[in-house]
């Protein structure tokens, strides 16, 4: 199986392993065989990162390997590899490591997907391999040599031809504890931050013991060594310890901590949050209000609250501590954007030390350790490997999960995976043997992935093809003199042929479109588009998911362009009279006014945005094409800011199984103008941080006098601010 990669869906070799035949085939259909060239083929040329084939490191070895570059089937592969257990976390521990491989090729759509993530070894528990991991890995590294200093004779299918396929190891994939055994670099103590090395500068804490990366760019608690440590390191008299009566230390309240009452507001508004439908778990269930603690979490989860919704949880703190958060999720939102600017990476390696260094004068030193430090380097990284989503754990993950249920025989369960993968493996070979029209595990419809391709071929105008797919089940009614009238207009403005007629089309869809539609309609609870599943308002009442979030692009009525929002209240099949069946689906909303600080507002640094839920656009423009529309789904804001109550706070979704390779250059143009607005806020920011500061340090100093008054109160604050608000338990 150390070979496995290389059997892209019907690649197979015989022979020793010395003198081997690979055939690069795909059964019936040798379509796959033709990816393999996608990154050398695509058209694509701009400085936007879209592809690991679009990035410096790949770029570079090219130019160091000449050769190897020559001929573009040759494969660029990336290593994964880590630990989990196939029994219950209650169970007797066990650590099993699958060695997973993935090809690069291959185009975004299909690169790390699960049928291209190759299981070459598995190494056995029940105990961590640690340092024997080399040993395990020996086989696949023998294999990865032959491949790169000999190759292997290879017939492709697509072309028919023979040649000698080669393959190299660009990177590998893994965890930080992962990473330090793959690549023998300690991940603790001074030393562990893998780009800095011995050029370090961290030190080890007189009271708490830890290693910090404090006041360098820069996980414990906020405890009472904590404490002892900033009056060490820092000039902050409100968080040193003090001592009361009978030699006891008094911890005072930090201002970055929530009261009790704000983690159950909190707590509370994560108990009603609803999102939309594949885009987190349900975190609903992870919340004990009792305790105001968040429980069980899921990588993913961790993932949406830390980009998204943890620029909510912050507002109710002060500005002055609520600012560097959110720039800091900011920065963890765009570096995980599908495609990146190179000259948006270069900005934000400039702000994130500026950010990190305004976090420096609101957390203990305690707090940076290694892993606060490491988002340094982490502008770096992209624009050296590329996209994250290339190289991240999130797929491997999934895929661990799913060789987790391939354990049926408890006591092997190596064994059970090996032989369910093979299994697996063997079918969706078969399947390509198999007709297009033949559902199989390759012929698969993704979730939100449902459309008619042939009807979109043989519409005659381009709003007759549908781009998506209604569902449920459907209710008939008629238009008023007033719909009727703005659904047929709304289509005439946006039919391209009308734009820019053309004879062809006058006799069937221009005719069609004169005739105007028909006043019966059909009404859909929901509809599949752009790789987004809808629901009416009606239709999302009383479930966990929200799916009838719509933002449109359009004008407003002093023709500045802006986003419009709204709730989805109706899905409209308009039906035309002509020969062929010409629909066209719409959306009916009724949009929240979308005026500039009126109805809408947009931060105008972090471009944040806000609908307010009282008011309404004053049009009768109720309908939009689906095809136009993205989904976004809208969270009240929690109780502890009153300006904010009004608000809705909106936020947008990424497409599922959806990749755009013609990436709208306009768009990066604006994301790196809003990236450079954010570097000169941030940095003018910094004095008024540092004034703030000086002035709280005034404050608490000349109240110092007063605190043994307070002491009860502050005990019962020590009590409450122990109980911290930590989602990774």
């Amino acid at each position: 199986m150390a070979l496995k990669f290389l059997l892209l869906q019907g690649v197979g070799y015989r022979g020793e392993r010395r003198q081997m035949h690979v055939v690069l085939d795909s059964g019936t259909d040798s379509w796959i065989a033709g990816h393999m060239r996608w990154h050398k083929e695509k058209i694509v040329k701009s400085d936007v990162l879209s592809h690991p084939s679009d990035v410096e490191a790949w770029k570079d070895f090219d130019r160091v390997h000449p050769s190897f570059a020559a001929e573009p089937r040759n494969i660029r592969l990336g290593l994964c590899t880590d630990g989990f257990t196939p029994y219950s976390q209650t169970a007797t521990p066990y650590s099993c490591w699958p060695v997973i491989l993935t090809p690069y090729n291959l185009p975004p759509e299909m690169c790390m997907t699960t049928p291209f993530m190759f299981l070459t070894l598995i190494i056995p528990g029940p105990h961590n391999p640690k340092v024997k991991i080399d040993i395990f890995l020996q086989p696949l590294i023998d294999d990865l040599k032959l491949l790169w200093e000999e190759g292997v004779h290879t017939y492709d299918i697509s072309t028919k031809q023979n040649f000698f396929l080669r393959a190299a190891l660009l990177w590998t994939i893994g965890d930080f504890p992962a990473y330090g055994m793959l690549s023998g670099w300690s991940t603790a103590g001074k030393l562990a931050c893998p780009y800095c090395m011995e050029n370090s500068k961290a030190f080890t804490l007189k009271h708490g013991g830890k290693n910090t990366w404090f006041d360098y760019h820069g996980k414990s608690k906020d405890n009472v060594k904590a404490m002892m440590d900033i009056k060490e390191f820092c000039r902050r008299k409100n968080l040193e310890l003090v001592t009361i009566i009978d030699g006891k230390l008094m911890k005072p309240k930090a201002p970055y901590s929530f009261t009790l009452e704000q983690k159950r507001s909190i707590c509370q508004w994560f108990k009603g949050l609803k999102m939309p439908d594949g885009y987190g778990s349900n975190i609903s269930r992870c919340v004990d209000l009792k305790s105001a603690r968040l429980f069980g979490l899921k990588s993913h989860d961790c993932h949406i609250i830390m980009e998204v919704l943890f620029l909510i949880i912050v507002c109710m703190l002060s500005d002055y501590i609520s600012n560097p958060l959110t720039e800091l999720s900011i920065f963890f939102k765009d570096l995980c954007s599908s495609k990146l600017s190179e000259n948006a990476l270069r900005r934000y390696e400039d702000n994130i030390p500026i950010i990190l260094c305004k976090l420096e004068k609101i957390f203990p030193p305690s707090f940076f350790d290694s892993m606060e430090h490491l988002p340094v380097h982490l502008p770096y990284e992209a624009r050296v490997g590329g996209p994250v989503q290339y190289r991240w754990m999130y797929p491997f993950e999934r895929y661990l999960n799913k060789l987790k249920k391939y354990v049926k025989n408890k006591a092997r369960p190596e064994g059970s995976i090996c032989e369910a993968y093979l299994s697996q493996e063997t079918t969706h070979f078969c399947s390509y043997y198999f007709k297009p029209h033949v559902r199989s595990t390759r012929t698969k419809i993704g979730r939100n992935m449902d459309f008619d391709v042939e009807e979109q071929l043989h519409a005659t105008l381009s709003v007759f093809r549908r781009q998506g797919k209604s569902s449920g089940k459907y209710v008939e009614r008629y238009l008023n003199d007033l719909e009727i009238n703005t659904a047929n207009l709304y289509v005439l403005l946006n039919c391209e042929e009308v734009q820019n007629p053309d004879n062809k089309y006058f006799d069937k869809g221009l005719q069609a479109l004169a005739w105007g539609p028909m006043r019966k309609v059909k009404t859909w609870p929901i509809y599949i588009v752009n790789g987004f599943r809808f629901h009416t308002k009606s239709w999302s009442e009383g479930r966990k998911t929200e799916n009838c979030g719509v933002c449109v692009r359009g004008n407003t009525h002093e023709e500045d362009e802006c986003d419009y929002y709204d709730i989805l209240n109706e899905v409209l099949d308009l039906e035309y009279q002509g020969e062929d069946e010409n629909f066209v689906c719409l959306f009916n909303c009724q949009w929240y006014d979308p005026v500039q600080n009126r109805g809408t507002r947009v931060h105008p640094v972090y471009g944040l945005v806000d609908v307010k839920h009282s008011r309404r656009y004053g049009k009768f423009d109720p309908f939009v094409l689906a095809s136009q529309a993205i989904q976004v789904y809208f969270n009240k804001y929690s109780s502890g800011r009153r300006d904010k109550q009004d608000w809705l706070a909106v936020i947008k979704t990424k497409a599922r199984e959806i990749i755009d390779q013609q990436y709208n250059v306009a768009t990066a143009h604006q994301e790196d103008e809003m990236s450079s607005c954010r570097s000169v806020e941030i940095k003018k920011m910094i004095t008024t941080t540092s004034t703030i500061e000086m002035e709280l340090e005034d404050v608490n100093s000349s109240t110092s006098s007063g605190e043994d008054e307070n002491e009860d109160e502050s005990e019962d604050t020590l009590e409450s601010n122990e109980n911290s608000f930590d989602d990774s338990d």
